[in-house]
C-alpha cells in the first residue's frame, strides 16, 4: 500500500479533478453500462442458442472415444485367438432355413445364369436349406465393427421427457456467456477505470490477457489430457468388473462443464502469488522456502477435483500446477527486482567528490 500512495503522489494532488462525479453520477453511470453489458449477453445468447448442438458434440466427443474403445477392448479381450478354428468359440453351427420356392430359384439363378431350371409355380412349398457355419466366433469378430457403426447410438440418454430441453438450455447460457464474456467485461472495466490511477491500469492491461490465457490453457488442458486419461482409468474398473457404462446425459455435462472450468481456475495461481506478492504479504523467498509445503497442498487439492480416482490423471492435472507455482515465484522475483530499482535512486545519496583545497 505504501508502494502504490508513493506511486499516485506522483500524479498531483488532485488528479481526478476533471473526471470527478456525484453518488448520483456514478450510480447512472454504472447503470449505463450494466444496460450495455446486459445487451452483450443478450446477443451472446442468441448465438448460444444457435452453436449448442455444435458444442454438445465437442463436449461429448472424449466420452464418445472412451465408450468406442471401451467395447473395442472388449471384443479383442473376448475374441483373442477366435482365428484358431479350434477355438472354445468356434464350434461350427447348424442352421436351418426355410426358403420360398421363388426366392430359391432366384438365387440360384444368380449363381448359376446358364443353367436350365423348370418353372417353378406360386403355390410350390418353401424349400429348408441346411446352413453350417464353420468359424462362427470369426465371423462375429470381424463383423461386428461394422453392425456397431450400422447400429451405433449415442451413449448419453435421457431419463426424462424433458432433460434433454433442460441440457440444451443449460449449454446455450454457457456458451452465450462465454462468447458475451469479452465485452461484458470490457463494460464492468470501462465503469471501474474511472477511478484508477494510470499506473493501476497498466497492471490490468498487462495481467487481464495472462489471466484469459492461462484460463483457456488449463481449459484445453484439461478437455484434451485429463478427461480422456480420467475416463479410460475410469472404464476400467467397469472391464474388471464387467459392467457397461450406462452415462446419463446430464450428470455427464455437469462433469464436463465443472472440471475444465475449475482447471482453468487452478491456472490462476501464477497471478494469485504475484497479487500476493505486489502488496507485500509474501515475498519470493517465502514462496521458494514454503515449496515442499505448497506442493503437497497443490496434490491434495488435485486429488479433490480430479475427476478420478486414478495417479494418472491426478499426476496429469498436478505436475502443471506445481510448475505454475514456481512459475509464480519468478513472477514474484521479478516484480521485487523491479521495486527495488524504483526505490535505491530515491534513497541514494548524492556523494561529494573529495577536493584536496577543502582541507586548507
Amino acid at each position: 500500500m505504501l508502494f502504490r500512495d508513493r506511486a499516485a503522489k506522483s500524479y498531483g494532488d488532485d488528479f481526478f479533478a476533471d473526471t470527478r462525479m456525484s453518488f448520483g453520477e456514478h450510480i447512472e453511470d454504472l447503470r449505463t453500462h450494466l444496460i450495455r453489458a446486459l445487451k452483450w449477453f443478450a446477443l451472446g445468447l442468441i448465438l448460444g442458442f444457435v452453436f449448442a448442438k455444435s458444442m454438445l458434440d465437442y463436449i461429448t466427443k472424449p466420452v464418445d472415444a472412451a465408450i468406442a474403445n471401451f467395447y473395442e477392448e472388449r471384443r479383442k479381450t473376448v475374441g483373442a485367438g477366435v482365428d484358431n478354428p479350434e477355438h472354445v468359440l468356434n464350434k461350427p453351427i447348424t442352421l436351418m432355413i426355410d426358403i420360398p420356392a421363388q426366392e430359391l430359384l432366384k438365387l440360384v439363378k444368380n449363381v448359376a445364369p446358364e443353367a436350365k431350371i423348370p418353372p417353378v409355380s406360386d403355390q410350390a412349398p418353401a424349400q429348408r436349406l441346411t446352413v453350417t457355419i464353420v468359424n462362427p466366433a470369426k465371423l462375429a469378430y470381424e463383423q461386428l465393427p461394422i453392425h456397431e457403426r450400422m447400429g451405433h447410438r449415442n451413449v448419453l440418454t435421457a431419463l426424462s421427457a424433458t432433460e434433454a430441453f433442460v441440457v440444451w438450455m443449460m449449454i446455450s447460457l454457457v456458451l452465450g456467456l462465454i462468447i458475451a464474456s469479452p465485452m461484458v467485461l470490457y463494460e464492468l472495466w470501462a465503469f471501474v477505470a474511472e477511478g484508477l490511477y494510470p499506473h493501476e491500469k497498466k497492471y490490468v492491461y498487462y495481467l487481464l490477457p495472462a489471466s484469459i490465457g492461462l484460463f483457456f490453457g488449463g481449459v484445453l488442458m484439461c478437455q484434451f489430457f485429463v478427461m480422456p486419461a480420467a475416463l479410460e482409468a475410469l472404464f476400467s474398473f467397469n472391464a474388471w468388473l464387467e459392467i457397461d457404462p450406462d452415462l446419463r446425459l446430464k450428470e455427464w455435462l455437469g462433469f464436463a462443464i465443472m472440471m475444465p472450468l475449475i482447471t482453468g481456475i487452478c491456472f490462476q495461481t501464477p497471478l494469485v502469488m504475484l497479487f500476493l506478492g505486489k502488496i507485500g504479504l509474501f515475498t519470493a523467498a517465502d514462496f521458494l522456502a514454503k515449496w515442499r509445503i505448497a506442493a503437497f497442498v497443490l496434490l491434495i487439492f488435485a486429488a479433490i477435483v480430479s475427476p478420478s480416482v486414478d495417479a494418472v490423471s491426478l499426476f496429469i492435472l498436478w505436475v502443471p500446477m506445481c510448475g505454475l507455482y514456481f512459475l509464480g515465484i519468478l513472477l514474484v522475483k521479478m516484480v521485487e527486482n523491479q521495486r527495488v530499482a524504483e526505490i535505491e535512486p530515491e534513497a541514494a545519496v548524492d556523494e561529494v567528490p573529495f577536493d584536496p583545497d577543502m582541507m586548507k
